[in-house]
């Protein structure tokens, strides 16, 4: 025999050898399926029709997940602790799936090893009874069926192995922590919030304040202060507030992680890392005990609406292995999981990317003085005013305009207030820096004849770029050493022109 014909052969018989194998896997795979051919052409066959409107009780063992329910009026209560918040809608799903029980197919009328099916110890077993008629339905779901996109299942006290489709074995494969409801979380806009508070164990207070009663807006353009975490409150720049208060608006909880904690330290709430409090405006509507009617539309109005303020409290302990963080609300021991990127965005604020970068604007119409010193030479705009009257009769305030004394133009005036009032910060210094030289090279102070104050900036030497701000005793903030002294030169170039 040629050494080609002895090659053939050979791959001949490998070939073959191969299809045997296979043949014999099909059969012993096809065993553990097989019926008569009338049972496998089975399909959508009824197992179990229950009224679920009757139902009164579910039991669920899914693995460690061993728990029993009850309805107590119209409500699904946990039996062994009837006080635990359960989430109705998953126990709802359960009993839904008894309406109608129906298989796919029969595999095995009479099995002789529930093993082969995952079923001599099934993965999931659910018992659910009606009240009145006393009727009951149990479903045992054991191995997933691959084959045939199923689960195998039996049911009641029937012997017969079924093919179940996924969707009930999805419907009972919860774990016993999952059916514990979560608490709601206020659902928030940018447009309710008014207030933040965030405080860490190793960082930086952060507050933040609507300031809906003008306490501290004298200048009439700014809502929103930072009083945190600097000594000295500085008004929030609105535009760039905006993303931040946005981080705030969702509190939604992944998970919860046990219901009533009587050991809050597992899991660092005892003495949290940080707290973030929000407070918000809460639409109330109330109906009114009399009908009052709208004058202009004659309209009947039966309710009133109005703003209540809420105070929503977050404490944030330890990270879990699943990049989340635990957390609870002030109001209860639950513990839940909470997304770590959504944490972070509360807790990682850089304070100083918010704050209006104002150094020190006034509003004119409160000021009747401002002092300048500028390299040891000091100037004087005033404002004087004098109640007159009109062609009319009618009272006004006359407006007169001086520098250094002498009387200017009102738009002249302004043009040099303008300028100087609209210095801006442009960094932070570095921690603990003092100036290079305590001697200002610029103060101004603004004199509000109102309430006879006066508020008081210095620009101290810093480095090649910057100044530093000094204001009400405390150095603040960095500002651009050049843009200042153009600014301030106008004050001295407006002087000299006057002369």
């Amino acid at each position: 025999m040629s050494k080609r014909k002895k090659k053939n052969l050979v791959s001949i018989l490998f070939l073959l050898l191969a299809l045997v194998a296979l043949i014999v896997a099909y059969v012993l795979v096809s065993k553990k399926d097989s019926n008569s051919d009338e049972g496998a052409e089975q399909e959508e066959i009824s197992l179990i029709t229950l009224d679920t409107d009757k139902i009164s009780y579910l039991w669920l063992l899914n693995g460690d997940t061993d728990i029993t329910f009850n309805l107590k009026d119209d409500i699904w209560v946990s039996v062994v602790d009837p006080n635990r918040p359960i989430k109705q809608t998953y126990v709802k799903n359960m009993v839904n799936r008894f309406r109608d029980v129906s298989a796919m197919r029969i595999v095995n009328e009479n099995p002789e090893d529930l093993g082969e099916y995952g079923l001599d110890n099934p993965r999931i077993m659910v018992e659910a009874k009606e009240e009145e008629e006393g009727s009951r339905g149990v479903i045992k779901i054991g191995d997933e069926a691959v084959a045939h996109n199923g689960y195998y299942a039996m049911v009641n006290d029937d012997p017969k192995i079924y093919i179940l489709a996924t969707s009930y074995k999805s419907a009972f494969d919860r774990k016993d922590i999952e059916f514990t409801d979560i608490e709601t979380a206020p659902s928030l806009t940018t447009e309710k919030i008014t207030y933040i508070e965030v405080l860490t164990r190793d960082g930086e207070e952060f507050e933040l304040l609507f300031d809906q009663d003008k306490k501290y807006d004298s200048v009439g353009i700014f809502s929103w202060f930072i009083l945190k975490p600097y000594s000295k409150v500085y008004p929030a720049d609105t535009d760039k507030l905006t993303s931040l208060l946005d981080n705030y608006t969702s509190f939604s909880f992944a998970s919860c992680v046990e219901y009533d904690s009587r050991d809050l330290s597992s899991y660092g709430l005892e003495e949290p890392y940080a707290t973030i409090r929000v407070k918000y405006l809460e639409d109330i509507t109330e109906k009114l005990e009399e009908p009052e009617v709208n004058e202009e539309t004659g309209e009947t109005i039966e309710t009133k609406t109005y703003k209540e303020e809420r105070e929503f409290k977050l404490l944030v302990g330890n990270g879990d292995d699943h990049g989340n963080y635990f957390v609870k609300t002030d109001k209860s021991n639950a513990v839940y999981t909470m997304a770590e990127s959504n944490i972070n965005k509360m807790l990682n604020i850089d304070t100083f990317n918010y704050i209006s970068k104002f150094v020190s604007i006034h509003n004119i119409g409160h000021i009747d003085k401002v002092s300048i010193t500028v390299d040891g030479k000091s100037y004087i705009m005033e404002i004087q005013r004098e109640k007159v009257k009109n062609e009319e009769g009618e009272e006004e305030t006359e407006e007169t305009y001086y520098f250094n004394g002498s009387a200017v133009e009102e738009d002249d005036f302004k043009g040099i207030y303008q300028a100087i009032i609209a210095a801006k910060y442009d960094a932070k210094p570095i921690k603990g820096t003092e100036p290079s030289n305590n001697k200002p090279v610029i103060t101004i102070s603004y004199h509000y004849y109102e309430n006879d104050k006066t508020v008081t900036t210095s620009y101290l030497p810093y480095d090649d770029s910057f100044y530093l701000v000094e204001q009400e005793g405390e150095f603040t903030f960095l500002a651009d050493k050049r843009l200042i002294n153009d600014t301030f030169a106008k004050v001295v170039e407006f002087q000299q022109e006057d002369q």
